[in-house]
């Protein structure tokens, strides 16, 4: 309940998410990363929501986050069998990935990029859709500019994995497109041979 509350002061007080980041930055981020590793998971819920609420829009917060090891920690929230943990943290690292370069190294040393490599192959079978989409989009910030992250997915043969996850997706859920003037031609070619009968 305190974090849903510091979540709701935070996103509709600029005042409140002033003292939170300005004022007390440091104590924020250690209160909110030991709620990280709770194993409640009514509070690990809470504690990715409030999280996302103190960084969201503050490289300042954003960057002392990362300097008290957040990312090793959303890694466990990440691999959580909650769907909705998983989704809130791999927001988060994407917005980590995203804003501050430097961290992409980070999520690949704490071994990040390979967790969530291997969850794709889980595909559709453990991981719903919704879980998908995060998940590759934590991947494409992590390799983006960085030659390292991209050697990296190559050998430990991720690749191979991406792009047969990308066959399935593609057959799956993308409707063939029709040949433009097919069905026109086929229209044609029935008349035609109609044609042909009356003869």
């Amino acid at each position: 309940e305190a974090l849903g509350n510091a979540r709701r002061l935070v996103r509709h007080c600029a005042e409140a998410h002033y003292l939170f980041v300005h004022m007390h930055g440091a104590l924020s981020i250690e209160m909110l990363l030991r709620c990280l590793g709770n194993v409640d998971e009514g509070v690990l819920d809470a504690a990715c929501q409030a999280t996302a609420a103190v960084l969201g829009g503050s490289r300042r917060t954003q960057a002392l986050f990362l300097r008290k090891h957040g990312v090793a920690v959303l890694r466990e929230c990440a691999l959580d069998y909650n769907a909705d943990i998983q989704v809130r943290s791999l927001q988060l690292l994407a917005m980590l990935a995203h804003a501050h370069p430097a961290s992409r190294h980070e999520l690949r040393e704490v071994d990040v990029l390979k967790a969530l490599l291997r969850s794709v192959q889980s595909f559709p079978h453990d991981m719903p859709l919704r879980v998908l989409d995060p998940t590759l989009d934590v991947i494409a910030h992590t390799v983006t500019e960085n030659a390292r992250n991209q050697v990296y997915v190559r050998e430990v043969g991720g690749l191979a994995a991406l792009v047969e996850l990308l066959g399935y997706v593609a057959e799956a859920y993308c409707a063939p497109t029709p040949v433009e003037g097919s069905a026109a031609e086929g229209a044609a070619g029935g008349h035609d041979a109609g044609a042909g009968d009356d003869k």
